[in-house]
């Protein structure tokens, strides 16, 4: 065999050298170069033969059409660049950068050798309507074809037939003949039908359910890896991310979507910039203002507190052992600044006598914690805690049936935690027999800030 094993570039980095790597060690017996693009400048290349070239391309005679595109729109140029530079090999083997070569080369090569192989692609099929190059394709071939460029292996014969062709269409164009300049996969596919040239199918020699020109593949997907398959495109997790955000930088917003998959093992806040670039080029600035909110920082939650200190409260009742004969006055003993020697209001002997606070706003409420008064204990065992935004309709946020006492040890108090906590602005603790009602001290725990 006596071929040249290239890989086309026009970026270099870590991963792009990882997919190089792995191109070269597939095919061993080829003369392994690098086919550098460095119109935009040095890709810093070492470790490798280079051919370093530029979209001027007068020197084979051909046009640079679209000029800042002509290599993308014209990839056979590759192949005639490589020829010119390369000329005393058999056949040429050209892989694009984004292409993950997961199985040995030097068997496809070798039946290329055996059986008088001249051209293989990927996909060779003849132009359709719905195809997005067909009508470039049927501007200039009467019967026109198409096919894939990702990875081609051109003999001697067939590269020189087409630069040939390239160079008469060319001149056709200068001439005022030529109706459009066609796309390189047309104009290729097109070319070997009618010449005649043995033409083989990517797919006699690996598997190609992968090789297509889209979705982008992450490196370090799965797919990139799978034995016995050429893979396209194959790019980094980053340019994966990049590409999907800048199309459609909204899909940020699908919790489980494609771009938050992306994104999980990528720096947030680089992922980030990406995004808010993307929403101001679509002049989308609603996006971009959901996106910093969801990013801000969260805020430091505000301190719990004992929001009944000294809020106005009443009881149902009061009694001959009452410290004030009005209940407004004598329900604050239980939630003043002053923590009462034996209690902090009493009501009289009657069914489910009650004590409430007015929080004069709507809060979450985490914590409902009570004080019994240091004797008598056993005559609050049983009641309910209960709420209200109107102290109209009450709801039941808590209830003690059984005949436990309520702690009157000052350092650990009788205490309810709700998870999660509860919103209301009234808040009552009701017994449920009759009897007696006589705290010590009730708090009720919760964040500053109004929960509306």
């Amino acid at each position: 065999m006596c071929y040249v094993a290239a890989f086309r570039t026009y970026t270099w980095n870590d991963d792009v050298k990882r997919l190089a790597d792995r191109f070269f060690a597939a095919c061993p017996s080829g003369h392994p170069v690098i086919l550098a693009d460095e119109t935009r400048g040095p890709l810093g290349i070492t470790g490798y033969a280079v051919i370093s070239h530029t979209e001027d391309t007068a020197h084979l005679g051909l046009p640079v059409q679209p000029r800042g595109k002509s290599l993308w729109f014209n990839v056979d140029y590759g192949l005639y660049i490589l020829r010119h530079a390369m000329p005393g090999y058999g056949h040429y083997l050209l892989s694009e950068s984004d292409l993950a070569v997961n199985l040995p080369l030097d068997p496809m090569m070798q039946a290329v050798t055996d059986r008088g192989i001249d051209f293989i692609t990927h996909d060779l099929r003849r132009s359709e309507p719905g195809w997005h190059w067909h009508r470039n394709a049927s501007a200039v071939f009467e019967d026109p074809w198409g096919c894939l460029l990702f990875f081609i292996v051109a003999s001697a014969r067939a590269a020189d037939l087409l630069l040939a062709e390239r160079r008469h269409q060319a001149e056709e164009q200068r001439a005022g003949l030529l109706p459009a300049w066609p796309f390189c996969e047309p104009f290729v596919a097109s070319v070997l039908k009618k010449s005649g040239l043995a033409v083989a199918e990517v797919s006699e020699f690996a598997a190609t359910h992968n090789l297509r020109f889209r979705p982008r593949i992450p490196l370090d997907d799965p797919r990139a890896d799978e034995p016995g398959t050429l893979v396209h495109s194959v790019v980094s997790r980053w340019d994966c991310f990049r590409e999907q955000a800048a199309r459609h930088p909204g899909a940020w917003f699908a919790a489980n979507g494609k771009l938050r998959q992306l994104a999980a093992p990528l720096p947030l806040s680089e992922c980030a910039a990406v995004l808010k670039a993307a929403f101001e080029a679509k002049a989308d600035f609603a996006g971009a203002a959901r996106l910093a909110m969801e990013l801000a920082p969260p805020r430091p939650a505000p301190p719990v507190k004992d929001l009944a200190l000294c809020k106005p409260s009443l009881s149902s009742s009061t009694s001959p052992w009452s410290h004030f004969d009005q209940p407004v006055k004598d329900a604050a003993g239980a939630n003043g600044h002053d923590l009462p020697r034996d209690y902090g209001f009493h009501t009289a002997l009657e069914t489910s006598p009650w004590w409430l606070v007015d929080l004069l706003d709507i809060y979450a409420i985490s914590r409902v914690e009570i004080l019994n008064r240091p004797d008598m204990e056993d005559r609050f065992t049983q009641f309910v805690v209960e709420s209200s935004s109107t102290s109209v309709a009450w709801t039941t946020q808590f209830v003690k049936i059984d005949a436990a006492l309520v702690s009157s040890a000052i350092d650990d108090p009788f205490a309810i935690d709700f998870t999660p906590p509860f919103v209301a602005r009234f808040v009552r603790i009701r017994q449920l027999a009759k009897g007696f009602l006589h705290l010590r001290r009730v708090r009720v725990l919760g964040r500053d800030a109004p929960a509306h």
